[in-house]
């Protein structure tokens, strides 16, 4: 655009002021890392929508982009038609087993991990849409409790990792030595994020990526075939990492050795107790508060949102 062009959603112009702030908190300059719904000129952006569906209704098979643009001149821009993939999210067990996970996912504010795309090799990949963090929380919102420097004072540090599935293991890695927590190592490159990782073939073209896990940890090489529920290795802090955690999301390509070129693929978890919720983790500073979930905590076949604390048994 040659204008400095605020972005508006919707056909008509009634309500246009609420639809400027929702547009603002999801239209992403990539160079910046910051919302804005102003593109400079020669500039781009990124908006990050999700589209609901109510229960039972037909998915629709493709969808099509209608902003209303002002600038010197308004004008409606009509186009960009996505073709919807209507088959069903992967069904996986939980990557981990235990009480207080607390979850940094997808599809509810901050949107840590929708924002990471990459670009290698001259291809834009958002690996991470449906990508979680895990770290365990013991009844507040801390993750750790004691000296912060030390990895050993994180709830999580140590925990076991399960496989998610049935498949062949495609890749590891180890060596990779464990951070000082609340501080980044330097990073030199794509190979550098991950750390000690697992990269398994779930089968029909998804891989899962269990990352930042402790070195000397995993049990598995590759080639190894693998049993659902199999322990893999324990949660570290290695990699990108600024604090003990489990990494895990599943791609449609290995890309290996990396496992972080390709596209996100959806999944759900076949069970998870819901225990409890953190919200004020989109405010600046962030203001966290451990509240109650809804009623009907027991979730089957359903994908937990960032701020949620579940229990997987």
């Amino acid at each position: 655009m040659s204008q400095c062009a605020p972005v508006r959603s919707g056909a008509a112009r009634s309500g246009a002021y609420r639809r400027l702030v929702a547009i603002e908190r999801v239209l992403l300059d990539p160079e910046a890392r910051t919302f804005s719904r102003v593109l400079a000129p020669g500039g781009s952006g990124s908006l990050l929508l999700d589209v609901t569906v109510a229960a039972g209704a037909r998915v629709p098979a493709r969808l099509i982009h209608r902003f209303d643009v002002s600038g010197t001149a308004d004008r409606t821009v009509r186009g960009a038609a996505t073709e919807v993939d209507r088959r069903e999210p992967l069904r996986l067990s939980p990557p981990l087993r235990g009480n207080g996970y607390a979850v940094y996912g997808c599809c509810r504010p901050p949107f840590v991990h929708r924002l990471a795309v990459m670009e290698l090799g001259g291809s834009t990949f958002a690996a991470q849409r449906y990508a979680i963090d895990f770290v365990r929380t013991n009844g507040g919102v801390a993750s750790y409790a004691g000296d912060q420097d030390r990895n050993e004072s994180y709830f999580i540090f140590g925990d076991g990792v399960t496989a998610v599935a049935d498949g062949r293991v495609l890749a590891v890695r180890e060596g990779v030595p464990a951070n000082t927590p609340q501080k980044l190592p330097p990073r030199t490159g794509p190979g550098n994020l991950t750390g000690n990782f697992v990269i398994q073939d779930l089968g029909g073209g998804a891989y899962a990526l269990y990352a930042h896990m402790q070195s000397g940890s995993l049990r598995v090489r590759p080639g190894d075939r693998l049993t659902r529920g199999q322990t893999i290795g324990l949660v570290g802090n290695s990699g990108n990492s600024t604090e003990a955690h489990l990494h895990f999301h599943v791609v449609d390509s290995p890309n290996l050795p990396l496992g972080v070129a390709g596209d996100s693929v959806p999944y759900t978890f076949d069970h998870f107790r819901l225990q409890n919720r953190i919200t004020g983790l989109d405010g600046e500073p962030e203001a966290p508060v451990r509240v109650a979930a809804p009623s009907a905590p027991d979730r089957t076949g359903q994908y937990p949102l960032t701020g949620d604390i579940v229990d997987f048994r």
